[in-house]
């Protein structure tokens, strides 16, 4: 999970503190996501103002870069350009857990090839994915 914040206000580098986003205005997805396990998450720490929801990640990140607050949004969500000076990404410590993204198939059915290599892409790329996250924030 990254906060997403508009890249030159003051005092956000690095990792973002729980306690910061205490009463802060946050634009989010409903709760037909995972924004419940997210709530859960945040309700011991902090309780964030959400402003504005919608279930579209591009209108999440336009609403930040119009200036109405921040996003917490999971990683995959998060598309930006390298060049994006607008928008800057931070992840939170300490960290909300993980979501899980589960793949189905009716049971005894063999899978495509095409099937399987979908599988495969989505696991090596959320894989590597995560791991760039962790290892630093992503300043746009």
């Amino acid at each position: 999970m990254l906060v997403a914040y508009s890249c030159g206000r003051p005092g956000h580098d690095g990792p973002v503190d729980l306690e910061r986003l205490d009463a802060a205005p946050i634009v989010a997805h409903p709760s037909i996501f995972d924004q419940d396990g997210v709530k859960r998450a945040l309700a011991a720490a902090v309780r964030p103002s959400i402003v504005f929801r919608a279930a579209a990640n591009g209108t999440l990140l336009s609403m930040v870069r119009a200036g109405m607050g921040s996003a917490l949004m999971p990683l995959l969500a998060i598309d930006l350009r390298d060049d994006d000076e607008v928008l800057c990404t931070h992840t939170l410590e300490p960290p909300v857990p993980s979501r899980e993204i589960c793949v189905l198939w009716l049971a005894g059915r063999t899978l495509s090839p095409l099937a399987r290599r979908v599988i495969d892409l989505a696991v090596t790329d959320s894989t590597s994915a995560a791991r760039a996250a962790r290892a630093r924030p992503r300043r746009r």
